[in-house]
């Protein structure tokens, strides 16, 4: 006879006590099963609608068969993950739980004797309502309908099992690196039994290699307190466990009392048993010099965000395959490291991090809490004992996966730091094995370090010290990117490292958003709607651009992955960082819908930058070249520094190519260096010079580096030598080129002539603010935050698309959208806002704007006035044509200008343009 009875399968199911004759497949969500009316709500914008929403208790009813041979022993439901739960037998009520994270494991034994009986379980995802859950933990990524919904159902495993009447609890196992085998530690109440028992361990490495059955007895001065220890001995097959050799052990432990004859009769799942399978791994983890160690090696941690994202079922998968493929995609991209943000993932994701190698850090649902000792008056108690109690059940419940790397209480938290060093303390008396953090990005606006933590994954390091290079403008001070400094590859974090007495982890990097992909919709078949994006798609097509819908998702996003790369590699040139975490490399629907991802919501390449082509920034080892400029200029001599970031496997020795190619791949310069890179840091390779000689027209070429299998590579762009600039006004036969719009301006469009106007000073009710990168996250959520604490709301635009085979660009080499040559011609700008122009006027340059307000915006832009005709720049060229690439763009219109191509269609007024400047 079986000691376990599967219950997947058909339940009845009810939203009331009676039951009606509705059925149901679990494990499964009511909203996976369609249970209820669909009713999405159609105005929802912040987040993903729930086709099939419901809040309040559901009952599961099914008839179990208990076998005769189960009398006497103990019957266990157990339930892997499901919400708060009251359990039933025969109408009576025996067992009730309110375990939200880890496994639900009702004891049925009382209740339950041999024959048949109805089995009813409610479960309730009321959870707001309950006295002993603290509401604030719904703004987590556990249950908020931001992420992924707070469902009702049961997912995972569910199953009887027969037990021994005393089990054993809390097991642990800790690999033994000196003595070369695993302790296995754990709760026994019944301590005569612990003595009186044949105690029976074998264990099968992750490769497959399998060691003896070795029979255990229990040792250690903690026997009598009823903590006994066991020693596995494992020998020369003891191997440590990190991301390069993911290599961990799978035990199978069985007490049996006397009179048991063999080894292999304890371990016939046929008989009855005490028997447990255990996970155990070998591993050193340490603190030294700024720097996490994992097996006496530093590591940097190349991760991303997890916040629960999963549209195709709103509730976070269950099956192993499913996180191994996500993993996959993880490492695909060059990541190590995932951190699941503000909630805890079930066992098969721990599972399949043990099998790809990939470190993760662990939250619990707390987002943006205060956590406070009791002598406070602002402590919430409810809060405390939840996160006392949880976090102790986590790290035992999760504990002896090797995966688990990082636990954390939260996520931006505030409080007193005493009682997050109290809370770290007692938690490493249960695990001291991880790396513990008080929480990630807490303190935000007033940085502090916790004494008691390994690691401090923060944003800033002081209040004007950012880590990362972009920010909400609810946030100040702004990131590099997003000021006036030009771009470079010179900018790293170092005064942060400086600053930080541990190891530095840069929190939820990047934050770029990217225009919608409305091909997406269509993934949408599962219980979650993208009722945000239809809203977003109708908005565009009031406003007269669905056509450009595709154009203005390609452009945001490669300027958004450009942003991404320079961001990355600055942490990766900062020598004494520990890491970093993106947000993040999946979009996030939620939160105001913020697609800040190269991948969409469902983990899928969104097409703007291929695995390969991220791995050559993003990876384990990585070649970077530093230097001030993407812009030179005849005359001048490029100069970069070579670096090669290290942490992979090995030491790295070689040779590094470095060349400069033209746009058809012609090399035109050369030079190569021999380096010797150790593991676990950032070496210098080398020095280049490559003078800019005689510049005939402006040109993109290239900087590759290369090392064996390792190529990075750097656009540039050349332009001739600046003459003459000091003039403000330019006019020449029936040219007029001038930065105000006057009444000569006027007249000479009244004569039929041509003027071109570069400037930044139209209207501020007719015109927005001049910006590179693109929006920070979510346009609508930081523009009330800012407005809220009186501060400047952001531009909320993202990046440009253009034309880049008009005429007007001709001696302007460019793609279709915005490249680094382009940054100090956007940020000084005033994009015009063309929403009320009577003609159907189509920029030349044309400034993306959000999704939430669909602006059309023009840079650069030809109309008719009158008999003349007139090109708009909105931004102050005259004023900065010092710059190459500004005079290089100033001729390039001023040669169309002249040209015979120049032949606007656009008919608008005098009073129309009046009415912008």
């Amino acid at each position: 006879m079986k000691n376990r009875i599967e219950l997947w399968g058909e339940w009845n199911f009810s939203f009331s006590p009676v039951m009606a004759g509705d059925t149901i497949q679990l494990p499964a969500t009511t909203e996976i099963a369609k249970k209820g009316s669909a009713q999405p709500d159609e105005n929802q914008v912040l987040y993903l609608s729930r086709i099939y929403p419901f809040t309040g208790k559901a009952y599961y009813q099914r008839e179990i068969e208990i076998p005769g041979e189960w009398t006497g022993s103990s019957v266990i439901l157990y339930l892997e993950r499901t919400k708060y739960t009251e359990v039933l037998v025969d109408g009576k009520s025996v067992s009730g739980s309110h375990e939200t994270v880890i496994p639900q494991e009702h004891d049925l034994t009382r209740v339950s004797g041999a024959g048949k009986h109805i089995l009813t379980i409610i479960v309730d995802n009321n959870l707001e309502e309950k006295e002993d859950f603290p509401v604030s933990l719904m703004q987590g990524h556990q249950y908020t309908d931001h992420t992924q919904t707070n469902w009702n159902g049961i997912l995972g495993e569910i199953y009887l099992e027969r037990r021994t009447l005393v089990p054993l609890k809390d097991i642990q196992t800790f690999g033994d690196w000196e003595r070369k085998g695993i302790r296995i530690v754990f709760r026994r109440e019944d301590e005569e039994y612990v003595r009186k028992s044949k105690i029976w361990v074998k264990g099968r490495r992750s490769d497959g290699q399998e060691f003896v059955c070795q029979e255990l007895t229990c040792q250690g001065p903690d026997v009598r307190e009823g903590v006994p220890e066991l020693f596995y001995f494992v020998g020369d097959l003891a191997a440590r466990w990190d991301e390069f050799n993911p290599v961990y052990f799978d035990l199978e432990l069985s007490f049996a009392a006397e009179g048991s004859q063999n080894s292999e009769s304890i371990f016939d799942t046929e008989g009855l048993s005490d028997t447990y399978s255990l996970r155990a791994y070998f591993q050193q983890k340490e603190v030294k010099e700024k720097k996490l160690l994992i097996n006496i090696v530093p590591i940097f941690l190349r991760g991303t965000v997890d916040c629960g994202i999963f549209p195709r079922t709103g509730a976070c998968p269950m099956e192993e395959e499913e996180w191994l493929r996500i993993y996959r995609i993880l490492k695909a991209y060059g990541l190590n490291h995932y951190r699941f943000h503000s909630w805890c993932p079930p066992d098969a994701a721990f599972r399949a991090a043990d099998r790809e190698g990939i470190y993760l850090q662990v939250e619990l649902s707390n987002f943006a809490n205060g956590f406070y000792r009791e002598s406070n008056e602002k402590c919430d108690g409810v809060l405390n004992q939840y996160l006392e109690d949880q976090s102790r059940k986590v790290l035992l419940q999760y504990g002896n996966h090797p995966s688990f790397t990082i636990f954390a209480t939260g996520n931006e938290m505030i409080g007193e730091p005493e009682a997050f060093a109290e809370l770290m303390e007692q938690l490493r008396k249960v695990r001291p094995d991880k790396f513990y953090t008080q929480g990630a990005n807490n303190f935000l606006e007033h940085p502090k370090v916790n004494p008691g933590d390994d690691c401090w994954i923060i944003m800033r390091t002081d209040e004007q010290t950012n880590i990362r290079a972009s920010f909400s403008h609810n946030d100040p001070p702004l990131g590099y990117l997003q000021g006036e400094e030009l771009p470079s590859t010179l900018h790293d974090y170092s005064r942060g490292v400086e600053q930080s007495p541990l190891p530095l982890i840069a929190h939820e990097v990047g934050q770029y958003q990217t225009y919608p992909d409305y091909r997406e919709i269509a993934k949408y078949t599962g219980p979650l709607s993208p009722e945000n994006l239809k809203t977003f798609q109708n908005r565009l097509k009031e406003a007269g651009m669905l056509h450009q819908a595709h154009d203005f998702f390609r452009a945001s996003g490669k300027l958004a992955v450009s942003c991404y790369r320079e961001e990355i590699e600055a942490l990766l040139r900062t020598r004494g960082m520990a890491g970093f975490q993106l947000l993040g490399l999946q979009d996030f629907p939620g939160q105001g819908t913020a697609l800040v991802g190269v991948l969409d919501s469902f983990f899928d390449s969104k097409g703007l930058i291929g695995e390969e082509k991220w791995r050559e920034f993003c990876n384990a080892q990585v070649l970077m070249a530093q230097f001030p400029s993407y812009v030179w200029a005849e005359g001048e001599v490029f100069r970069a520094e070579i670096l090669l970031y290290n942490y992979g496997p090995d030491c790295l020795t070689g040779r590094v190519q470095v060349s400069l190619t033209d746009r058809e791949g012609k090399t035109e310069q050369e030079t190569a260096f021999t380096v010797d890179a150790p593991r676990g840091r950032l070496t210098d390779v080398g020095i280049l010079d490559f003078p800019v000689g005689k510049v005939l027209k402006a040109e993109k070429k290239t900087l590759v580096l290369k090392m064996g299998s390792l190529k990075n590579e750097y656009p540039l762009w050349f332009y001739p030598k600046v003459s003459d600039y000091s003039s403000t006004e330019y006019e020449q036969e029936d040219i007029m080129v001038t930065d105000e719009f006057t009444q000569a301006a006027e007249d000479r469009l009244q004569a039929g002539k041509t003027v071109i106007l570069f400037s930044d000073g139209a209207r501020q009710e007719k015109s927005l603010e001049g910006f590179f990168t693109p929006d920070f996250w979510c346009y609508p959520m930081f523009e009330r935050a800012c407005r809220a604490k009186g501060y400047q709301v952001a531009p909320g635009t993202m990046g440009m698309v253009c034309d880049h085979n008009h005429p007007a660009l001709k001696l302007f080499p460019c793609e279709d959208y915005a490249e680094w040559q382009w940054h100090h011609l956007l940020y000084h700008s005033r994009p015009l806002i063309l929403d009320s122009l009577e003609g159907a006027c189509q920029p030349i340059v044309q400034i993306i704007d959000n999704f939430d307000r669909n602006h059309k915006l023009g840079f650069l832009l030809e109309v008719c006035v009158g008999k003349g005709r007139l090109i708009i720049c909105a931004c102050d060229v005259l004023k900065r044509l010092q710059r190459p690439e500004v005079y290089q763009f100033y001729q390039s219109i001023i040669t169309y200008a002249k040209g015979d191509e120049f032949q606007p269609e656009t008919v608008v007024s005098v009073e129309e343009i009046k009415d912008i400047f």
